[in-house]
């Protein structure tokens, strides 16, 4: 799996025509609905037979298109690719899992639960 900041080449979101953050704040199975809706709807476009004339291109695409769906429709796989391709210049926290409005809202919580010490170890008291 590439590893670094991702290109349109090797970004299965983007070759599947999927939105990322979309994605990443639905359920698991609606993820995976809608990944293999995505799919069949390319890969009956791209499929070589379905394109005599243009074969060659056809091939390639339909092989980038499977080996999209193979990633992201595995949920492990899915996750392993989502870490590796995140990006470590300054827009890396574009591709993070808390990029969605649901965790956008936790965020400022759990924020305050860490200042106000809820992990902080306080010094036992003197007797």
């Amino acid at each position: 799996m590439p590893r670094g900041k991702v290109t349109m080449k090797n970004d299965y979101y983007a070759i599947l025509k999927l939105n990322r953050n979309k994605i990443r704040c639905m359920k698991t199975n609606e993820i995976k609905a809608e990944i293999k809706r995505a799919y069949r709807c390319l890969a009956m476009r791209w499929h070589p037979d379905k394109n005599p004339d243009n074969q060659e291109e056809a091939t390639i695409r339909f092989q980038e298109i499977s080996n999209a769906y193979e990633v992201l429709v595995d949920d492990k796989k899915r996750q392993i690719y989502n870490i590796d391709s995140c990006d470590t210049s300054s827009d890396r926290w574009y591709h993070m899992p808390m990029k969605c409005e649901k965790c956008e809202k936790i965020l400022p919580d759990l924020v305050a639960l860490l200042q106000h010490g809820m992990y902080y170890k306080h010094p036992q008291k003197q007797r």
